[in-house]
């Protein structure tokens, strides 16, 4: 566990942050625990849907799955961050009825996009599958996926309360009993042999099983602390605040919509030129990295609340709890990446199968944006805390123009090789104009206080 991780670094680190870092990773032991088990499950889940599909099925599952995608990153806001953000604020100041006023803010805004995303999906979807794979028989597989959107509509808000709450025992076990639902519905998939149809359709009702879970439990936990007002005092609160919300939203759309794409693009793009194969290979590889950064990722989520309650320490005690979370975390994820570029050969024959051991050069080139991401992870969330979330949007839009730039040039002569250049460029960029911006804010801070 993280915990016993922590205990072999010097004393001078941990003493560096006077036990901030213990308690953080403490906090985030469960978030962690429960990605470790997804991930254990996950790899299972996924060996069977390779080992069913093949390379060329496997990318035409992927082609499916990324433009339903798209269409609801491009409309989404990022409500988790905005929940997190004035959920934390508002109960440190015990204002339960505002605290429940951000929630359904959040749960409204992640609804309208889910319609939205419907209604192009079910508009576009033919022309995007013509233009991909030059044939339109997985139309009503994209249809179905296109629902997922609609459980994706209760799960971001709701896990944002969560978190909010401390609860990140319940999210432990939502997200284990998540991964054992998912992997026993593709189990019976696989037994049952109804092919790509079987995987979409057990992949978007285990989302909607998950998303009810997750509004029940956030309800459950914040019956005592959140306060619901659904009249027009809610409205007149969304009037007061529009222009800081409209601000943090949009921040959050634009953030969204280039993530989204940095994250899909290289796929329809593989699969337009390279063909299914290539985009299959490439997600294979993808998704060796996503495991990785699931790691990395309850400690983003973690951290938010804490760095949101840490603005009044002074500087001095501030500079130490970041260098504490750098090294330590940096430290962690760059042995894991060192590990799996190591094994990577290994890891996608026992994982998917021997037909996806060609991405091992690309899972060797990407891996080292986990590397990366983890040394500097609070980057993101501090600017948030700071009502900056224009950095990381501005950050986001840099790397992806440059991801994007070189897509075009190299995936063309390289394939999936070329879009694994690519990533990394992404992730090489991302955390510089973040750093040079926080370093700008910690200049104005006094000597005692921010």
């Amino acid at each position: 566990m993280p915990l016993k991780l922590l205990e072999r670094l010097p004393r001078r680190l941990r003493s560096l942050s006077s036990g901030f870092v213990a308690r953080f990773f403490r906090k985030s032991a469960w978030g962690i625990a429960a990605n470790g088990i997804l991930i254990g499950l996950g790899i299972v889940q996924v060996g069977i849907v390779t080992r069913m599909l093949g390379v060329e099925q496997y990318g035409v599952y992927a082609v499916i799955t990324v433009f339903p995608n798209l269409v609801q990153g491009f409309a989404g806001f990022r409500t988790w961050d905005f929940v997190a953000r004035y959920c934390t604020e508002a109960l440190e100041a015990g204002d339960g009825v505002r605290a429940g006023d951000i929630a359904l803010i959040g749960w409204s805004v992640d609804g309208a996009v889910a319609l939205l995303t419907i209604l192009i999906v079910l508009i576009g979807g033919r022309w995007y599958l013509h233009s991909t794979l030059g044939a339109t028989a997985a139309l009503p597989l994209v249809y179905i996926c296109a629902l997922i959107s609609v459980a994706n509509a209760g799960l971001s808000t709701s896990q944002a309360l969560l978190r909010v709450f401390d609860r990140f025992d319940w999210l432990f076990w939502h997200s284990a009993g998540t991964a054992a639902l998912r992997l026993g519905l593709m189990t019976a998939v696989y037994f049952l042999h109804p092919g790509l149809t079987g995987v979409v359709i057990a992949a978007t009702l285990t989302s909607f099983v998950a998303a009810a879970s997750a509004v029940l439990l956030s309800l459950i936990q914040g019956r005592r602390q959140l306060r619901f007002d659904i009249s027009r005092r809610l409205w007149h609160f969304v009037q007061r605040h529009a222009r800081e919300f409209a601000s943090f939203l949009g921040a959050g759309y634009v953030d969204a919509s280039a993530q989204v794409l940095a994250a899909n693009l290289d796929t329809v793009l593989l699969a337009r030129m390279g063909g299914a194969a290539e985009a299959g290979l490439y997600r294979a590889a993808r998704l060796l990295i996503a495991n990785s950064m699931n790691l990395l990722t309850p400690m983003i989520q973690a951290i938010l609340p804490d760095l949101q309650r840490s603005l009044s320490l002074s500087r001095g005690e501030l500079k130490r709890r970041l260098i504490g979370l750098t090294v330590s975390v940096g430290a962690v994820a760059t042995l894991g990446a060192a590990t799996t570029s190591v094994l990577a050969p290994w890891l996608l024959r026992i994982v998917l199968g021997a037909e996806f051991a060609g991405a091992a050069t690309a899972v060797r080139i990407m891996i080292w944006s986990v590397a990366l991401f983890g040394s500097v992870f609070w980057l993101s969330p501090l600017m948030l805390s700071l009502k900056r979330p224009w950095a990381r949007t501005r950050a986001m839009l840099l790397s992806t123009a440059v991801q994007i730039g070189l897509l075009f040039v190299l995936v063309p002569t390289h394939g999936h090789v070329g879009a694994a250049w690519a990533w990394l460029a992404m992730a090489v960029v991302f955390p510089f104009p973040i750093a040079i911006e926080f370093a700008m804010v910690a200049r104005s801070w006094g000597r005692r206080r921010m």
